[in-house]
């Protein structure tokens, strides 16, 4: 057996590795513990974080094995090499698919997307890790025994550098999809992972920086995924009104064709039903939301608020989707019952079929919004061109200011003068008030914290002049009822 060389072996510093699986480690725990992982696209950013975990590992193994030469086979230090090359190489090409689910790419060029993840895999890092054992183009033992990088190590790192190019080039294309704090953040991933590469395999390939710099890549990116309880409504489970949006976006901006199941519960119903204890309604509206969830796996349900439901439906055809309406239509012509409450609900379906319908985001919104009153525990059926229709000849059915007397007119007046006084971000928390909402449902309407909603409540009643929320409503009712509404909505 040939000694090897004291002088010519190379060893390693694994410092850099070490780590990384440290930093993995804790990126895949908040991956588990806090993101929500019924989304397809935060499982393939999981299974990344997995992968680059082990890639770590194999990495601090390979290496070892690479440095004290004597101790282990040229058998067993291929397997390690190998391993290592594979799973590093391929989180390249995962994170490209990773953007293409987020950003809906997959659902209108699947070819493409399928043709430029798995030729280049195949064809660059594949095929010659396959072959290396016969032509060692990739890597190969010196006559000392020392690992030395082959021809084909650089076209199979080159792989990896279009794939960074590329998802480069998806987030700044698709950037308007996404938070400012978001798209850098994935810059930085992307960045943090080429240049090191290009720093090792040039400068100091003895010193393994390239995975450390990708795992605190993948911590910066681990801050900007929206938490579990960010995206689900507290009462029903289900996605709330912000998740809503956020997915509406992506759809729109796909191109792809789709449908919307918007159900609603009556308006006149869910507020009487109110009455009851707070425990008992939201029990059933708990039980409404995850039967509507368990039609389908592939479809969410997202809750955007005060009893209306939305269903987006991508695959299959309109029947698909009227079967699905049929389904939802008999169950609830069904009581929904908890301990000693029992409700049938009046509920309104409609369905809204994208792009066809020629409708923006504030549009379909709008229809979502737009309340449904009925007395009778009824299933009806509408369409947004009807919705839209009534809609627009609400205003004129607004009857004109009534008399009402002077001191009631002045109490009004200097209610609103308190409005008046109130900063934009007070006056759009005191909108949703208005509107009948709680601090957790405003929390989820404009995107602020609970404790922000608080704090801003605190100032309006400081300003306003009274003690409480009921006390607002009861302002608002009176506005209401001398017909006066318009002076807090425009103000």
């Amino acid at each position: 057996m040939i000694e090897p060389s004291k002088e010519k072996l190379m060893v390693y510093n694994v410092s850099f590795d070490i780590c990384a699986v440290v930093i993995t480690t804790l990126c895949i725990s908040v991956m588990v513990l806090h993101k929500d992982m019924k989304r397809f696209e935060n499982k393939v950013l999981l299974g990344i974080l997995v992968l680059h975990f082990a890639a770590a590992v194999l990495d601090i193994w390979s290496s070892a094995a690479n440095s004290y030469t004597a101790q282990y086979s040229y058998a067993y230090r291929d397997f390690l090499n190998l391993s290592f090359l594979l799973t590093h190489c391929m989180e390249a090409a995962l994170f490209a698919w990773y953007l293409m689910l987020l950003f809906g790419l997959d659902m209108v060029r699947r070819k493409t997307v399928k043709a430029l993840l798995i030729i280049p895999e195949l064809a660059g890092v594949i095929l010659p890790l396959a072959l290396n054992n016969v032509f060692r183009w990739v890597f190969y033992y010196d006559k000392y025994r020392v690992y030395s990088h082959g021809p084909m190590m650089y076209p199979l790192y080159g792989v990896s550098i279009f794939y960074m190019v590329l998802c480069c080039f998806i987030v700044l294309m698709k950037r308007n999809l996404l938070t400012r704090r978001q798209w850098r953040a994935m810059i930085a991933l992307l960045l943090t992972s080429l240049i090191p590469i290009l720093i090792q395999m040039i400068f100091i390939p003895h010193q393994l920086i390239e995975m450390f710099f990708q795992s605190v890549g993948f911590y910066m990116l681990m801050t900007t995924v929206d938490n579990f309880d960010d995206l689900r409504n507290p009462v029903t489970k289900v996605y709330n009104r912000f998740a809503f949006i956020k997915s509406l976006s992506i759809l729109m901006a796909s191109g792809t064709t789709f449908r919307l199941i918007v159900v609603k519960l009556s308006k006149s119903q869910y507020f009487k039903s109110e009455g009851y204890e707070n425990l008992r309604i939201n029990a059933l509206l708990h039980f409404a939301a995850d039967w509507l969830d368990s039609l389908d796996p592939r479809i969410n349900v997202y809750d955007c608020a005060r009893g209306f439901f939305v269903l987006p439906v991508v695959m299959g055809d309109a029947l698909f989707t009227a079967d699905l309406r049929s389904k939802i239509a008999e169950r609830f012509k069904e009581k929904w019952t908890y301990s000693e409450l029992s409700l049938t609900f009046a509920v309104q379906l409609c369905t809204i079929t994208l792009p066809q319908d020629d409708l923006d985001p504030e549009q379909i919104l709008e229809i979502i919004d737009m309340p449904f009153t009925e007395r009778n525990p009824v299933i009806s059926y509408t369409t947004p061109t009807e919705i839209r229709a009534s809609m627009a000849a609400a205003p004129a059915a607004v009857p004109e200011a009534m008399d009402i007397p002077q001191e009631l007119s002045d109490t009004l007046d200097a209610f609103l003068a308190g409005v008046m006084t109130l900063t934009p971000a007070e006056k759009t928390v005191f909108q949703c008030y208005t509107r009948g909402m709680t601090p957790s449902q405003i929390s989820e309407e404009i995107f602020i914290s609970v404790n922000t909603v608080k704090k801003h409540t605190k100032s309006i009643y400081r300003k306003l002049e009274i003690n409480s929320r009921n006390e607002l409503i009861m302002y608002v009712d009176l506005f209401r009822r001398c017909r006066r509404m318009d002076d807090l909505e425009n103000i």
